[in-house]
């Protein structure tokens, strides 16, 4: 599967993203997201996709900008090629939410820990 999503920790999920990954797997990860906090008892999420050994990413923006969800604090985007930081870029500023990148995983994990909180405490 290309896309492997996994708690880090009650309100922090990672979607590791792997080969060839199209705009249906992105929505279908993002789903059990959904599933995934709302079983946590969770009402704020941070999003973090790791695509370190991403090989082609989806290109299609209005399909991924409409997975933007208001429960998704901030998407933290982990090492991802330049060309996939400038899409998450666009799709950001169409879907009007915080998309930040980190290329040191334990600083994304500490930001997303950081927003999490400030977010919990609104």
């Amino acid at each position: 599967m290309p896309i492997k999503t996994e708690r880090i920790a009650l309100g922090i999920y990672c979607n590791t993203w792997q080969g060839h990954v199209t705009a249906d797997e992105a929505v279908r990860a993002f789903n059990l997201e959904t599933k995934l906090m709302e079983a946590d008892g969770q009402t704020k999420r941070v999003s973090i996709i790791h695509g370190e050994e991403i090989r082609t990413f989806p290109m299609n923006v209005m399909k991924l900008s409409k997975i933007v969800s208001s429960d998704v604090v901030a998407t933290i985007v982990h090492k991802v090629p330049r060309t996939a930081r400038t899409v998450g870029e666009i799709i950001g500023s169409i879907a009007k939410t915080n998309v930040e990148f980190e290329d040191d995983w334990d600083k994304a994990v500490a930001k997303a820990q950081e927003l999490l909180k400030e977010h919990s405490q609104v």
